[in-house]
């Protein structure tokens, strides 16, 4: 069981968004402070957002007064970043923050100018679903944010049809639809520290690093990349002189995990002599020193890259929540001792353990590497950093859409085909998994129950998940996530 600790902000990490937290709140509350109207409010918040994205070193381009297709004119654009702003303690009544998001007399309205921009920047439906996908509107009275998205999903559906009576001096382009599968998602952050920090996550966004999505792991770390074979090949050559060398460490471990899981692949190196004739000559190609593969040690190397990758995103993702408005900065620049003292505590799970939280992070299997840290391991551990640091973690935040099933997809992009087909290995496809739910009954109702007795990544405890957010819209989406995935799902393994 997780413990917490008397004093959980002992990380420095915490500690300093914390400090940052204050600092930038402090600021913006003493630009605001003798804000009367929609127009100071503006002004306060500009000074502010012109200085906070200098010092994160993100280049955005601001435009006041732009006007749209609706002839509807948005009060500030920063990037993809559309802000309407109200006068000081609009948002106290719900029938401003409704004005923010839908406009006054069916004009105007945050929704609508995410639809225009993104129809402007369009020349098909297929841009346009990209573009709306990429902004976010933020409705900012000195005190209260309102954040509203585009969600894409197959079970809800927009009526665009009042948008495009809306255009004004143009007509639709001829690819404008009618409906829109998916729906706005509206999130209200009622103090402005906290809504700084939704706010800094969306700045990062707009950072030219690639949104942390399954294929973009993938691309970088899956079988198929130039990256894959020369990684795997030092896990496995480093693993196989240790086991030859009898180290305790590596010895301890691997047979630990072949008395545990190796009765679930049997003799395998015996039974399957076309596959491990086409891994042979495969990898003989990438620089294994052995001639022939042990598939076993195969399997173990290929869960060890697989358990680095996931440890290193998760680490990072955990730092950017605890510290939204840190600079992001790289082991990279480390010498080799301070680079492996930061790789392993990362991997060891030290952030979360300074919080109080013991067991997020077990030391298991798979970190056998950590006790005979070598130079080549050392030089793939940079490059994986490398690649990491291409991804911006907190897509997972501003954009959970685009997660889907990551540890299912980046598990399955790292197994070689022949491989994961000799070992059974197959993973539900989402379609399917919402296709069973359904045919379950579950409706996602707050009152009904879901139970997976062997859900393995969590696919279906994942779409059961989403489908009680969506069946209740309306409800508290907080409080729904911190109560009834606990209460009402359940998963074994």
């Amino acid at each position: 069981m997780a413990k917490k600790n008397n004093d959980p902000f002992k990380d420095a990490i915490t500690t300093a968004g914390t400090e940052k937290a204050e600092r930038y709140s402090t600021f913006l509350k003493n630009e605001l402070r003798h804000a009367e109207t929609e127009e100071d409010v503006r002004l306060a918040t500009h000074t502010f957002l012109k200085s906070l994205t200098q010092e994160m070193g993100v280049n955005v381009k601001i435009l006041s007064e732009k006007i749209v297709l609706t002839g509807g004119r948005i009060d500030s654009l920063f990037d993809n970043i559309i802000f309407e702003f109200k006068k000081p303690n609009y948002f106290d009544t719900q029938k401003g923050i409704v004005e923010a998001i839908d406009g006054r007399k069916q004009k105007g309205g945050l929704i609508e100018y995410l639809i225009s921009v993104a129809v402007m920047e369009s020349a098909s439906l297929e841009d346009f679903r990209k573009h709306l996908s990429t902004k976010i509107g933020i409705g900012f009275d000195g005190k209260s944010f309102v954040f509203v998205r585009y969600v894409s999903n197959a079970n809800s559906e927009i009526d665009l049809e009042k948008y495009k009576s809306r255009i004004k001096n143009a007509q639709p382009p001829q690819w404008f639809p009618e409906r829109l599968d998916g729906y706005f998602e509206r999130t209200q952050r009622r103090d402005i520290k906290n809504g700084l920090r939704f706010l800094f996550l969306y700045l990062r966004s707009i950072s030219p690093r690639a949104p942390l999505t399954p294929a973009n792991v993938s691309s970088r770390f899956g079988e198929r990349s130039t990256h894959f074979n020369k990684h795997i090949a030092i896990i496995y050559n480093l693993l196989s002189d240790k086991l030859k060398s009898k180290d305790a460490h590596t010895t301890t471990l691997f047979n630990e995990w072949d008395r545990v899981f190796g009765k679930v692949y049997g003799d395998i190196n015996d039974a399957t002599s076309d596959v491990k004739t086409q891994i042979n000559e495969r990898y003989a190609q990438i620089g294994f020193v052995v001639k022939e593969v042990d598939l076993k040690y195969l399997i173990f190397s290929i869960h060890t890259y697989y358990n680095i990758i996931l440890k290193l995103l998760i680490s990072n993702l955990f730092s950017s929540l605890l510290n939204p408005f840190q600079i992001r900065s790289t082991a990279l620049a480390k010498n080799d001792e301070q680079f492996r003292e930061q790789v392993v505590n990362a991997i060891q799970g030290d952030k979360f353990k300074m919080l109080g939280v013991e067991n997020f992070f077990e030391t298991g299997f798979f970190e056998w590497w950590t006790y005979v840290w070598n130079e080549n391991l050392s030089e793939m551990l940079r490059e994986v950093i490398y690649l990491l640091e291409q991804l911006e973690v907190t897509t997972s935040i501003t954009k959970p859409e685009l997660i889907g099933d990551m540890v299912r997809e980046t598990y399955h992009g790292l197994m070689p085909q022949p491989l994961r087909h000799l070992l059974g290995e197959y993973f539900t496809p989402d379609w399917l998994a919402e296709f069973t739910i359904e045919t379950a009954c579950f409706t996602g109702k707050i009152s009904q129950t879901f139970l997976d007795p062997a859900c393995g990544s969590g696919t279906f405890l994942a779409t059961a998940i989403r489908k009680k957010l969506l069946t209740n819209i309306n409800s508290d989406r907080k409080e729904l996530i911190r109560t009834y995935p606990k209460t009402s799902i359940f998963g074994l393994i």
